[in-house]
């Protein structure tokens, strides 16, 4: 009797094991779950879900055959930096999908009022939603999706949330740098199935923006949605994809005041060389410097832009400003040939007197009606004079210089002689002889002095040509730096 008993008690405990004992698959294998249906209604219901459930196919039911709906969302939350040599936008965004598994459905009212049950990524089938244009060298896919786990709801909907750093291709069009807006497009779909098996659908009409944090260098205009549905020629099926064009627009504040500001200074000091003084010997050697400083910005800013069939309008704007320079350092090396061209005695030519000394002269306001050389130059000459012969009776100098000590010698008339040499009552030959003397010396001093004075006088003249041309020269090119400076901006902002 009591070996019955105890036989009974055996097969007691062996049949609410196997009572207890509940097997998950998963993955293909069988993994054993041991649980109590009363104490745990999650284990009962995993148990009951996973039973007959395989996570590498389409879950498919009676009824149904139709495609699997995949809705695809985003939400923005960073721009972390646009690569403009490389062409790739990198971007901090949340990732939303969901789509409705026919396989995982319950009644939450014999669950205990399960509602939802968030899983391991492997444990359920998910859609191999890609990045069509991704950058970055990895497995596939979207990084970060399989590091978090999705919620499934009693209605089979299932969502999968989770954050990622997204490498996109995005073409850089750098024409109106540094005012440029650019669309970096988000190309999302199914790599492996056609749109008979998942037919992806965009979520919202466009991304979520409401927690996104500013760049220091790009504004994020817009970020819309637009589902596209594509045929090839390799498959008579379609390919739907969801494609998010995201529109920045760059701060060009920092490239004004740090490349275009300065280069405007610099194009403002060239015109400086204009206005600097021949005799300072720097002209030349001023319009090189300026030119060397515009090549050094130009090749930084070509450094950190994309190669492109199309020239930005700020190399137009380089460009223009070099040759520009190159212009005036010509035009420089011209006026300094004209100015020290009266110290080879060549006469100014009688049109360039004429067009030159006459016409333009009036217009930069350096006409001077009576020798065509400014009062400057005049006082100039007459101290160049006196210092070259050591004399200090400024007011003969000046009187030999006007003539009139040439013709009262001429006449005859010794009044200036006599202001030389002492007056005396009774002049003998020898006081005629030195008074002859004193007379061809002063004929040689006046012949000098005449000979002097057209030298400087032609000297002056070439000297207030190259005066001229300076002052022309540099109103055009002040009047071309402001419209090609105004001209390229204006055309950079779209304006």
């Amino acid at each position: 009797m009591m070996q019955f008993f105890g036989l009974l008690i055996f097969f007691h405990c062996v049949a609410t094991a196997k009572a207890a004992k509940v097997v998950v698959r998963t993955s293909g294998s069988a993994l054993p779950y041991t649980g109590n249906y009363g104490t745990s209604n999650q284990s009962l219901l995993l148990a009951e879900l996973f039973e007959n459930y395989y996570q590498g196919v389409i879950p498919k039911c009676y009824g149904l055959d139709g495609p699997v709906d995949v809705n695809v969302g985003i939400a923005i939350r960073q721009i972390m930096d646009v690569n403009e040599r490389e062409q790739v936008m990198n971007l901090n965004a949340w990732i939303r999908l969901s789509w409705t598994d026919c396989q995982l459905r319950w009644d939450p009212d014999q669950y205990g009022g399960i509602n939802s049950l968030t899983l391991p990524h492997d444990k359920i089938w998910s859609p191999d939603i890609t990045l069509y244009d991704n950058n970055q060298e990895s497995e596939g896919g979207l990084p970060g999706l399989s590091d978090y786990r999705p919620t499934v709801h009693a209605d089979g909907t299932v969502h999968y949330n989770f954050p990622t750093v997204l490498h996109s291709l995005c073409t850089i069009d750098p024409l109106y740098f540094p005012f440029d807006t650019q669309v970096c497009p988000l190309k999302f779909g199914s790599w492996s199935f056609h749109g008979f098996d998942v037919n992806v659908v965009n979520m919202t009409d466009g991304a979520d923006v409401g927690s996104f944090k500013k760049n220091v260098e790009w504004d994020l205009v817009s970020a819309n949605s637009v589902r596209h549905e594509l045929m090839y020629q390799c498959c008579p099926e379609p390919y739907p994809d969801v494609t998010f064009y995201i529109q920045i627009a760059r701060k060009p504040v920092s490239y004004v005041v740090n490349i275009i500001f300065p280069c405007i200074l610099i194009s403002a000091i060239a015109l400086l060389g204009f206005i600097l003084p021949v005799d300072s010997g720097e002209k030349i050697g001023l319009e090189i410097t300026v030119l060397l400083a515009l090549a050094v910005y130009a090749q930084i800013v070509s450094d950190s832009l994309p190669s492109s069939a199309q020239i930005p309008y700020i190399g137009v704007f380089f460009s223009c400003s070099m040759i520009m320079v190159f212009a005036s350092l010509v035009i420089t090396v011209l006026v300094l040939n004209i100015n020290f061209r009266g110290q080879l005695g060549k006469q100014v030519p009688r049109v360039v007197k004429t067009v030159v000394l006459n016409w333009l002269a009036r217009l930069v306001f350096l006409y001077n009606s009576d020798n065509r050389v400014n009062p400057v130059q005049k006082l100039y000459k007459k101290k160049f004079l006196c210092e070259k012969n050591g004399l200090d009776n400024k007011a003969f100098v000046e009187d030999e210089l006007s003539g009139e000590k040439t013709k009262n010698i001429k006449n005859g008339n010794n009044n200036h002689v006599k202001q030389i040499v002492p007056s005396i009552e009774s002049p003998t030959q020898a006081m005629i002889d030195v008074m002859k003397d004193q007379l061809l010396i002063l004929r040689a001093v006046n012949s000098n002095l005449q000979d002097k004075a057209a030298d400087e006088e032609m000297t002056g003249e070439w000297q207030l040509v190259a005066l001229v041309m300076d002052r022309i020269f540099f109103i055009l090119f002040l009047f071309f730096t402001v419209i090609m400076s105004l001209t390229t901006i204006l055309s950079a902002m779209g304006m």
